[in-house]
């Protein structure tokens, strides 16, 4: 990600970091942190294009990563 950042701290079931180790291994992401990076910003999307959602809606996909990962692929 661009710019400002800040470091969040997240407890996750150990079969949900199990299954975003397998992605990093296949090559899907570079780590878990550029996994749920992505999938903070799929989530912010989805709720932001609801109809009652307090976000202003996001006409655009997620910021793409390098490597031929999955959100340039979309």
């Amino acid at each position: 990600m661009a710019g400002d950042s800040t470091s969040v701290s997240v407890s996750l079931p150990s079969t949900l970091v199990n299954r975003l180790d397998t992605l990093v291994a296949a090559g899907l992401f570079e780590s878990r942190a550029e996994a749920l990076q992505y999938g903070a910003r799929l989530v912010v999307r989805e709720e932001a294009n609801r109809t009652d959602s307090p976000l202003d809606p996001v006409e655009d996909s997620p910021p793409g990563r390098s490597g031929g990962s999955r959100s340039a692929r979309e």
